[in-house]
């Protein structure tokens, strides 16, 4: 069964935040609800979503600033990798929730790890680690579509110079855990950095240089 997707360009760090719901149970979950949680909200309510989970990719702060005012207003349990340190912000990251008008989030309701899975009524997305960027990052991934957070963008990738980041272990995490994906899978990034806003694997193969690198260390 496919998704509905719903991306929704928030904040002013051009990140997407997205709805992704089932058709037949019209369950929901959110994933990266960096900012506008009000806005957020009143798009699940006018499509009577019942949200499930909201889930971060990984615990920067520009993805995370709306996860308390959403909980709030849904009740909805947060989700993210155990190594994400959603909750526990260091200085920076608290000086730039402020800064984003953000909110410190709360400590979340489950910790997943490679391979768990995230259910949304009847669809299953696969939580895939994928360090590098930072030590917590997850891909959300459904036959059909991954959503990749700060890891893959659309003919770019995420920096590896913040705190916990790792260029050898992106470069491990874009080999082994990304460009294994099947072609056609549609990619969902956490930013609109690109020329569009989503892509496919195939196509990021093809085109985006850090992938094509991180493929040629095989």
């Amino acid at each position: 069964m496919v998704p509905i997707v719903h991306q929704m360009a928030v904040g002013s760090m051009a990140n997407f935040a997205y709805i992704v719901a089932c058709p037949t149970t019209q369950q929901a979950i959110v994933i990266d609800p960096a900012a506008e949680p009000d806005r957020i909200a009143r798009e699940i309510e006018a499509h009577r979503y019942r949200l499930v989970a909201i889930v971060n990719t990984h615990g920067h702060a520009d993805h995370v600033g709306g996860d308390a005012a959403l909980k709030r207003a849904t009740g909805a349990p947060l989700i993210a990798h155990r190594d994400a340190g959603v909750g526990k912000p260091g200085l920076l990251d608290r000086a730039f929730l402020l800064m984003l008008g953000g909110e410190q989030p709360p400590a979340p309701d489950r910790l997943v790890a490679d391979g768990d899975t995230i259910e949304v009524g009847e669809i299953e997305l696969q939580v895939i680690h994928a360090p590098g960027h930072s030590p917590g990052d997850i891909l959300l991934y459904a036959p059909g579509l991954v959503f990749t957070g700060d890891t893959l963008f659309v003919s770019g990738v995420g920096r590896t110079d913040l705190p916990g980041g790792s260029y050898r272990q992106f470069t491990q995490s874009l080999r082994d855990k990304v460009a294994v994906l099947p072609d056609d899978t549609v990619v969902y990034p956490g930013h609109d950095y690109g020329p569009r806003p989503t892509s496919t694997i195939g196509a990021e193969k093809r085109n985006n240089p850090e992938l094509r690198h991180a493929v040629a260390t095989r």
